[in-house]
């Protein structure tokens, strides 16, 4: 119910068509009614956005009715242009009834110190994480943005200890959630500044709440940060101790695991990556088989690293099989399963020179459209360098 109500509200909104008159087309350009380029304007909402919440690609999506600005970036957006009175409360407007659209966003939930503002909070939380499961992850970052910026002014205002604990939570909840799909949707490049900060901001979180489990998943976030930016040993030191991780999560704790593997894989530490494994292997025996699949897909990246083409083949071989039954039983995250592991055979191909091209070809081809389709933006980079490297 809910996925089919998302993917219809996903059409063109009324804000795009009511910012129309703030805009004029040059060629290619973009010159708003201030006289500013696209460019120049995102600096500016970037710079009183406290540098961080909006960038030109941002802007480009909400004037095509890709997506909405959150309320304060609205604010910020008619003060750079100059907009107040009656113009600024027609944005609003159209703003508040988009919201209601595509997430079901009413009124109240922007109303100040609303009495059921928790559980309305609570409500949304759970019909992220299920758009992020059924693979809409950018539909997914721009709700994470409008809850957690009310999560935040909810903070701002409340006095009581409880409520502000509830709050803190809840908005931990939401940043481990927004780094999850920035690791999906940003390339390569923007991957570190964007989840650094989340995952700092869910630091200081996890310590004033005093949460052990939120600290080692932070950690988490920071060893995976660095990893993907190529600095294997530091990611390291904040992925220790693994046998002794003490979260519930199945899910995180097989990408902790994971994480760790692949950290020592890429460092060279032999040793080391033979006992994680051991543990990997053992520790998600009796989990789900989607996370049996993602396990055995990093195991066989591991693989490859370390040259071992038998022990990479067959976990590759593994993964695919378990990805069988992934998508028989219709579980999470199996479109994205099946990117990362098209991802992965495409790598080693390339590394162990593998000439059944035209399989390649076809694996890399179906990956790469439901990347474009669904914004894997990472994943599609990579694919893409793969395919490229293969045929030519």
């Amino acid at each position: 119910m809910i996925l089919r109500d998302i993917i219809k509200s996903t059409l063109e909104g009324t804000l795009s068509k009511a910012l129309q008159k703030y805009y004029t087309r040059k060629g290619n350009r973009i010159l708003f009614s201030n006289g500013m380029t696209l460019n120049q304007l995102a600096l500016e909402m970037w710079e009183k956005l406290g540098c961080e919440g909006i960038d030109p690609s941002v802007i480009s999506r909400v004037i095509k009715g890709e997506r909405t600005f959150t309320f304060k970036q609205l604010e910020i957006f008619c003060q750079v242009l100059r907009l107040s009175g009656q113009r600024k409360k027609e944005l609003e407007g159209r703003l508040l009834l988009e919201l209601s659209h595509r997430f079901g966003l009413r009124q109240d939930f922007f109303q100040q110190e609303n009495e059921f503002f928790v559980d309305l909070a609570e409500e949304n939380l759970e019909k992220i994480s299920e758009v992020i499961v059924n693979g809409l992850p950018k539909l997914a970052c721009e709700w994470i943005d409008n809850v957690s910026e009310r999560i935040r002014e909810e903070l701002a205002l409340s006095k009581g200890e409880g409520r502000r604990k509830v709050l803190l939570s809840l908005l931990a909840k939401l940043l481990l959630e927004r780094r999850r799909v920035v690791m999906q949707v940003s390339e390569p490049k923007e991957i570190t500044n964007r989840t650094w900060a989340y995952t700092k901001e869910l630091k200081v979180i996890a310590l004033k709440l005093k949460d052990i489990t939120l600290v080692k998943l932070a950690n988490l976030g920071m060893g995976t940060t660095l990893r993907v930016s190529g600095k294997y040993k530091e990611a390291l030191t904040y992925l220790k101790d693994v046998t002794d991780l003490d979260i519930a999560d199945t899910y995180e704790i097989t990408c902790f695991i994971r994480e760790a593997a692949l950290s020592q894989a890429l460092s060279k530490n032999w040793p080391e990556y033979e006992k994680v494994k051991t543990f990997l292997e053992e520790k998600i025996s009796n989990y789900p088989t989607q996370l049996q699949c993602l396990a055995a897909e990093g195991l066989a990246r591991c693989e490859g690293i370390m040259e071992n083409v038998k022990g990479a083949s067959k976990a590759l071989d593994k993964a695919w099989k378990l990805f069988d039954e992934v998508e028989r039983q219709g579980a999470d995250y199996r479109l994205f399963r099946k990117v990362e592991l098209a991802r992965t055979e495409l790598e080693l191909a390339i590394r162990f020179k593998s000439k059944n091209k035209n399989h390649l070809e076809k694996v890399g081809r179906e990956a790469l459209i439901i990347s474009r389709e669904l914004g894997y933006k990472r994943q599609e980079k990579e694919i893409e360098s793969s395919i490229n490297r293969l045929l030519n």
